[in-house]
């Protein structure tokens, strides 16, 4: 049986009236859909992708609403996907599109997601239910809800046009739904996020950390460089051409993506780094997502654009331009180091190296448990801070 996907990306969810261009809309990071950020190393819609095709559909299309030219995108594609942007206007007549051209391919059956949500959902036992019921269009439901994923028979193009051109809110007729009883996160917010790493972290959903396990618990990705003096404390992980720097601690449950810095003595507390997003030196960043120049706490529900590049700014997306900036702080380093005291600026205490392994096992549950309480109102320097107590 010929079967087919369509995965609507950068669409607001059903009943919203939330713009895509809005920063702090839900399921959005800086205008960014959360599905198409990484997580552990890989894009999230490349993980969806890579369960449909291991359980057998032939073919998968992408409709992006979202803004082609925002940081990261890119990361998105790949040669199996194809690819379609549209504008937020136009994404349902797109859909609707789509799956006439995959019918016309020779789909005899049509998997329609619009990844707001994230779902593990059995194929094999979908498909066979939406046979056996004699759907014309079944949709998935959690314990918590129904998911905006459908299957569509290529046969039934009025009830799946009905279905797109409501937004994936009715159906043309009623039908038995498929009851999901995987793993969910709705991923509204930068927690549900969150969640998901620290729920991949225990083993909790079917997406693993892109890297070798170096230790237990501790993953780092190819071409990762860390210095001697880091102490990684399991579980985390450290994605593929990314720089810790000497004298830091990466801890509970962290993820540091692809060509990321954290700079000297700075402490990453159960926290995501975004690729291509650099941390500045002696910061204590706790329970928060990084990146396009941004902090959002999970912890105080809010978000803040940073201006100051010495704390928080975006790593070149070329090599060329990496290198160039990697020069140029290296040639301005030790002016800023005689400035900084003659000013009589606050320096940092020395790191101390921990050359001992961690322990064979962690228990995931610790990673939910912030070590660091009672902080006072929300600021840049609450979120990240000069650390106050050393190399803990």
């Amino acid at each position: 049986m010929d079967v087919r996907a369509i995965l609507l990306t950068g669409v607001a969810a059903p009943n919203s009236d939330a713009a895509i261009s809005v920063n702090d809309s839900p399921e959005l990071f800086a205008g960014l859909p959360l599905a198409l950020l990484p997580v552990l190393g890989r894009p999230l819609i490349h993980q969806i992708a890579d369960r449909l095709k291991q359980a057998g559909v032939d073919a998968i299309s992408v409709v992006n609403a979202a803004d082609p030219a925002l940081p990261l995108i890119e990361d998105a594609h790949r040669p199996d996907l194809k690819w379609k942007d549209v504008s937020s206007e136009q994404v349902w007549r797109a859909a609707e599109e789509e799956f006439d051209e995959v019918v016309q391919a020779g789909a005899e059956l049509v998997i329609v997601m619009r990844l707001g949500p994230y779902a593990e959902i059995e194929i094999d036992p979908l498909l066979q239910f939406h046979l056996d019921e004699r759907n014309h269009a079944t949709q998935v439901i959690a314990d918590d809800g129904p998911i905006d994923v459908f299957v569509l028979s290529g046969s039934r193009r009025n009830d799946a046009a009905f279905l797109l051109r409501n937004k994936l809110t009715r159906l043309r007729r009623p039908a038995a739904p498929f009851l999901l009883n995987g793993y969910v996160n709705r991923l509204c917010t930068a927690a549900d996020f969150r969640r998901l790493v620290l729920d991949s972290f225990s083993l909790k959903t079917c997406i693993r950390p892109l890297g070798e396990e170096i230790r237990p618990g501790i993953w780092m990705g190819e071409g990762a460089k860390i210095d001697r003096s880091v102490r990684l404390v399991a579980p985390c992980f450290i994605g593929s051409h990314a720089r810790v720097r000497s004298g830091s601690l990466i801890t509970r449950g962290s993820s540091i993506e692809h060509h990321s810095i954290v700079d000297c003595g700075t402490v990453v507390e159960a926290s995501n780094l975004l690729p291509l997003s650099y941390i500045g030196a002696g910061l204590d960043l706790m329970h928060s997502v990084v990146g396009l120049k941004r902090i959002v706490s999970v912890k105080y529900a809010a978000q803040l654009e940073i201006e100051d590049s010495s704390l928080v700014s975006a790593v070149p997306s070329t090599s060329a331009l990496r290198t160039l900036s990697h020069a140029a702080n290296l040639i301005t380093f030790v002016p800023r180091q005689m400035i900084r005291n003659l000013i009589g600026g606050r320096k940092l205490r020395k790191s101390q190296a921990d050359a001992e392994c961690p322990p064979p096992s962690f228990d995931p549950g610790v990673v939910t448990r912030p070590a660091v309480q009672d902080r006072q109102s929300l600021t840049s320097s609450v979120v990240a801070g000069m650390r106050e107590y050393g190399n803990q």
